[in-house]
This record gives structure tokens, C-alpha cells and sequence, in this order.
């Protein structure tokens, strides 16, 4: 029986290549996390959640497989388009990155 070796890059290609299935695997993080953000239900304590952490999520400055930085390499999208794009669709405050980063990072510490 002969062996076969397929290479692989891994999550974190060095040629900005990522695979088949990493791409999808990123595709189906950010359309949950956009799922997450919609609709806006004040009412439900769950939902709220979702959206804070979907909010936290997609301003985080993580670069781990699965953060949207990750992401949006995987897919080839402009972070901060992205991040613009949703202040405008999601009516946030466009300062708002900048205290989810900080928010972020205190709970690091």
C-alpha cells in the first residue's frame, strides 16, 4: 500500500494561500457572527449577549485562528472596511473600536 503526504500550511499559510476549507471554516465564523448582530432585540437578554459579543468580536485586535483579523485574511477581506461597514449598517458609534479594543485588552490583564 503506498503512503501518500499532503502538505499542509496549516491556519496560519506564510503565502496568504489559505486552504479550501479553512475558508470555509472562516466564512461560516463571520456569517455567524453577523447572524449574531441581527435583529436587535432589546427585550431578549440572549440576543443582547450575542450582540455584545458578536460587537466585541468583530473589534477585538486578536490574531488567533478564528479572531476576525484571521478572518478576514482567510477571505481576503480589508479589516477595517469591514469594521466601517458595520458602524454604518449597524448604526454603532464609529469610536466604538477603539473602546472595544480597549475594553479588550483590559480583560487580558
Amino acid at each position: 500500500m503506498e503512503t501518500i503526504a499532503l502538505a499542509s500550511e496549516g491556519l496560519y499559510p506564510k503565502s496568504n494561500n489559505y486552504s479550501a476549507s479553512a475558508q470555509r471554516l472562516a466564512s461560516g465564523i463571520l456569517q455567524q457572527a453577523l447572524r449574531d448582530l441581527a435583529p436587535y432585540n432589546p427585550g431578549n437578554l440572549e440576543a443582547r449577549k450575542w450582540r455584545r459579543d458578536a460587537i466585541q468580536w468583530f473589534f477585538s485586535e486578536d490574531t488567533a485562528p478564528g479572531s476576525v483579523s484571521w478572518v478576514c485574511r482567510a477571505l481576503d477581506l480589508d479589516l477595517y472596511s469591514l469594521r466601517r461597514q458595520l458602524c454604518v449598517l449597524k448604526k454603532l458609534d464609529p469610536h466604538f473600536a477603539t473602546r472595544a479594543a480597549q475594553l479588550q485588552r483590559k480583560k487580558q490583564y
